[in-house]
């Protein structure tokens, strides 16, 4: 019996889609293959969407020159990083995935405002990504329609109608179809002058 390699690889990552190692496996679900996410600073790719290992590097030294590329769940990290050892870079950080309807209801700081970034803050949002030696937002990222739906960007608006803090939202679901309905937190910047703790 003679096996199309693509065809197999393919169905292996159909078969491993869901990360979630507990409880009953989900249903086959459509996924986006190869997925995604423009964040602004650079592309979001999920690694578990990518045939092989060989097409995540691929597609991670197609980098552009200004932004930063991250690939999340990466099955086999060596793999992809042997296919590219000078360009590709291991972050040896975990991840976890947290259940929040478990969590406690977390307080805010007392005065402190969340609401959604607008365009009119792409500049002190950026000033705030510089002073943490973060990349900034590509100009026009925040304009209307300019970004996906599944990206949300949060600000942190002091009493006194400066933001103090931002954070990008990533939904799993609308970016691929994600069969465990994850969501992640990027780019979370405070500025440094700010007043109250905990706005982080």
């Amino acid at each position: 019996m003679q096996t199309n390699k693509s065809d197999s690889q393919n169905n292996a990552t159909d078969d491993m889609l869901s990360l979630k190692t507990w409880g009953d496996p989900r249903e086959h679900t459509e996924i986006v293959h190869e997925a995604f996410v423009d964040c602004g600073w650079g592309r979001l790719l999920f690694g578990q969407t990518f045939g092989t290992a060989l097409a995540l590097a691929d597609t991670l030294n197609n980098e552009a020159s200004t932004e930063r590329d991250i690939a999340l769940y990466v099955r086999e990290p060596h793999v992809a990083l042997a296919a590219a050892p000078q360009q590709l870079f291991l972050d040896p950080s975990h991840t976890y995935r947290l259940d929040l309807a478990q969590l406690p209801h977390a307080d805010t700081v007392p005065g402190m405002n969340i609401r959604p970034a607008t365009p009119d803050d792409a500049a002190e949002i950026n000033r705030q990504y510089l002073s943490r030696n973060m990349l900034p937002l590509r100009d026009g990222y925040l304009a209307k329609g300019a970004r996906p739906d599944c990206v949300q960007l949060l600000v942190a608006e002091s009493p006194e109608g400066g933001l103090s803090g931002v954070v990008m939202g990533v939904d799993h679901k609308a970016a691929f179809n994600d069969p465990d309905n994850g969501s992640s937190l990027w780019a979370l910047a405070v500025d440094p002058q700010a007043r109250w703790p905990g706005v982080g």
